[in-house]
């Protein structure tokens, strides 16, 4: 008998979600579960779901991985794959509580997924590292003295060290008037880096590395976005490029990566 290869989805509430899944019903003899936060969550409807079931204790990181241990006893899970940076964040911290640590995967440090998570680390990451990157500042909302002593080459781009990701919150900047209409005239109430600003074309790199080296990966460059500014690639080719993956390389192993990461 042909044994089914049982994966479990913690976070399935993630925007991403369904195309994780349908990512993974191209491989045969897997059966996918999936935990969800909210009883309307689209993956519940999706066909290609062994499963679906609800977190409905108190939305704490202990009433998580409980209800996480309580699947991967019910349905004898063989791997972990959580697909959210928030989700990842939780098994990592909690890596200790889950019931079997074999079906884990590969799974960074703490400290290396908080540095590539929060913008203003992974900047000054790139530049201890010496890993080619735009220049940043770090500034504070409303912060006077500090934009009258930082030096910013416009134009320029203001993103939130913390944000959901897909473009969301960046801000073009052409110079020190709109900076200031930025910080002073909104609701601007989290730390921001401002970058320099840099004509040309984006690369994605993903890559599934164990302790910095490099498995397996994929390059592509996008080739339609919808019309949000700095979103991400709706439409895209696979391509070869030495110089990008050399680069992203040499980050992977100054960060001592484990698991997958864009």
């Amino acid at each position: 008998m042909l044994y089914n290869f049982k994966i479990l989805i913690p976070d399935a509430d993630f925007g991403l979600a369904l195309a994780c899944v349908h990512c993974l019903t191209q491989i045969k003899r897997i059966k996918i579960y999936a935990i969800c936060n909210e009883n309307n969550c689209d993956i519940r409807y999706s066909r290609y779901i062994e499963h679906c079931s609800f977190h409905q204790g108190n939305d704490t990181e202990t009433s998580r991985i409980e209800k996480i241990n309580e699947e991967i006893k019910k349905y004898d899970i063989d791997l972990i794959m959580p697909i959210s940076e928030k989700g990842i964040e939780l098994i990592i911290k909690n890596k200790e509580l889950i019931n079997n640590s074999k079906i884990l995967g590969l799974l960074p440090s703490i400290n290396s997924f908080n540095t590539a998570f929060y913008k203003d680390l992974f900047a000054k990451h790139l530049d201890k590292f010496s890993v080619s990157g735009p220049k940043t500042n770090l500034i504070n909302p409303k912060n006077d003295l500090e934009l009258e002593t930082m030096k910013i080459n416009f134009p320029a781009v203001a993103k939130p060290i913390e944000g959901p990701g897909g473009g969301y919150g960046i801000v073009y900047l052409k110079n020190t008037d709109d900076l200031n209409a930025f910080l002073f005239n909104k609701e601007c109430n989290t730390q921001y880096i401002i970058q320099e600003y840099i004509e040309g074309f984006d690369i994605g790199c993903n890559v599934l590395c164990r302790q910095g080296e490099i498995i397996e990966f994929t390059i592509q460059k996008g080739n339609l976005w919808n019309k949000r500014q700095f979103s991400f690639q709706i439409g895209l080719e696979f391509i070869s490029n030495e110089e990008a993956f050399n680069l992203v390389k040499k980050l992977m192993k100054s960060l001592n990566w484990s698991g997958f990461a864009n």
